[in-house]
């Protein structure tokens, strides 16, 4: 059996989305959270001095796309055609796009700087997708998954 282990400090940020991952595949995974506190030690021993870190077997992967793109392939979340997989790459992009233009706004806003996701910006403002129907249809149907709904349910409790 693959043993999976998502190494991510003690909040969402870039490790939720390989988490989430990993949950509507029904993969057990070793969640290891850590402080800010561990990290100065930590550092050298992932690739790039960054996380999240994901090993499989004993092998690292560094980059969270890197990371959700191998997790989607392996479970077949990643489409079922090359134009499909084009498509969900393209989506990865975009987010990744819109991570590194309201990184100013949020770090602002929380007094420093976190990756951000959906689930956040509802805790700040849940009317934030009124104006944006298709984005508020999407997002429902998404979290309407029933292994996602029950990881977002039972994960650690986190700011971000």
């Amino acid at each position: 059996m693959v043993h999976y282990k998502l190494s991510y400090f003690a909040n969402r940020g870039a490790g939720e989305i390989p988490r989430q991952i990993l949950a509507v595949a029904e993969q057990q995974f070793e969640d290891e959270r850590i402080t800010k506190e561990e990290w100065p030690d930590r550092k050298n021993s992932t690739p790039f001095g960054k996380l999240p870190v994901l090993t499989v077997d004993g092998k690292q992967l560094a980059q969270s796309h890197a990371i959700c793109r191998y997790l989607a392939k392996q479970f077949g979340l990643h489409g079922s055609s090359a134009w499909e997989e084009a498509q969900v790459n393209s989506i990865s992009d975009q987010f990744k796009d819109y991570g590194s233009e309201a990184r100013p706004y949020f770090a602002v806003l929380r007094g420093f700087i976190e990756a951000q996701h959906v689930c956040d910006l509802l805790d700040n403002d849940e009317s934030i997708f009124d104006n944006l129907p298709e984005f508020k249809e999407h997002q429902q149907k998404v979290h309407s998954n029933a292994n996602l709904k029950k990881w977002i349910e039972t994960r650690p409790k986190t700011k971000f």
